[in-house]
């Protein structure tokens, strides 16, 4: 993964691009506990890059019932 990301961590623009889906499913598996955050000292959702790549090895959004998967959700 190959993201700029300041001291705070990834954006939730960032972890969207490297996973290949929206803002909207970033948010959504932050809320449900998949995917680990902070918040920054703006308010800003934040994701760190080693909590980021571990989810993304566990998730395969072509494969059915996979979180990315439009079932899933």
């Amino acid at each position: 993964m190959n993201v700029f990301a300041d001291s705070s961590g990834l954006s939730t623009s960032d972890v969207a691009r490297v996973l290949g889906v929206s803002l909207g499913t970033i948010r959504c598996w932050s809320d449900l506990g998949y995917l680990q955050s902070h918040r920054s000292q703006a308010g800003q959702l934040r994701f760190n890059r080693e909590d980021v790549e571990a989810f993304a090895r566990t998730v395969d959004p072509r494969q059915p019932g996979a979180l990315g998967s439009r079932k899933a959700l």
